[in-house]
């Protein structure tokens, strides 16, 4: 990196994490960086607190999909300007997390409890439901997915004939998480706490079912 005098560097900022990403691994940055005259930002309060890694703006999933939208401001050096999740394939080829309830199996309902997944946007308070096959391709950040974007997390979801204390259950379930994470807003995306749900007379139908 060249050498900047300090009436060029602006010293001590500080981004919660909805802003900037680590241009090295992708992933979302939370902390203090500084800022040069050309308008780029790098990892650090400043010159002399080491490592110094470009941060590059998080971007909305359309200019993601659409690169050819984005215009640079013209101080700035366009090779360090745009970074985009690591693949070998073209953007083309990378899907956004798309929303998927998968349905409890037989088995399921048998042991009383199923996991459910989720994802949550990294600079918004916006969650989604996804697939067990999603989940998982966001946690081994998988170069088919936008995974930089979002936070992938579960959680147990009891399915017992007991529709009070599944509700009671699985409210708290999601308050644990909102409150330990700071997910605000999770526990209202969740609409029914008692969801999925089978009487015994209905568990015991789709049981026997099962058996033929």
């Amino acid at each position: 990196m060249p050498y900047y005098p300090k009436s060029q560097i602006v010293t001590d900022l500080y981004t919660n994490g909805d802003e900037y990403i680590n241009s090295s691994t992708q992933e979302v940055y939370i902390g203090y960086y500084y800022e040069i005259s050309t308008g780029q930002k790098y990892t650090g309060k400043n010159t002399m607190d080491k490592p110094n890694i470009l941060l590059s703006p998080i971007l909305s999933e359309d200019v993601l999909l659409n690169p050819n939208t984005v215009t640079a401001p013209q101080s700035v050096d366009t090779s360090f300007v745009l970074n985009y999740p690591p693949s070998n394939k073209s953007l083309n080829d990378v899907y956004l997390p798309q929303f998927n309830s998968p349905l409890p199996t037989s088995d399921d309902y048998e042991r009383g409890i199923f996991t459910r997944y989720f994802c949550k946007k990294n600079n918004e308070f916006k969650f989604l439901e996804v697939d067990q096959m999603t989940y998982n391709k966001l946690i081994s950040r998988d170069s088919s997915i936008l995974w930089s974007l979002y936070t992938p997390f579960s959680i147990q979801w009891k399915i017992s004939t007991d529709e009070f204390k599944n509700s009671s259950y699985n409210q708290s379930s999601v308050s644990k998480i909102e409150d330990s994470e700071n997910y605000i807003g999770f526990s209202s995306y969740i609409k029914n706490y008692s969801q999925y749900t089978l009487t015994q007379e209905e568990l015991d139908q789709r049981l026997n079912n099962q058996s033929y």
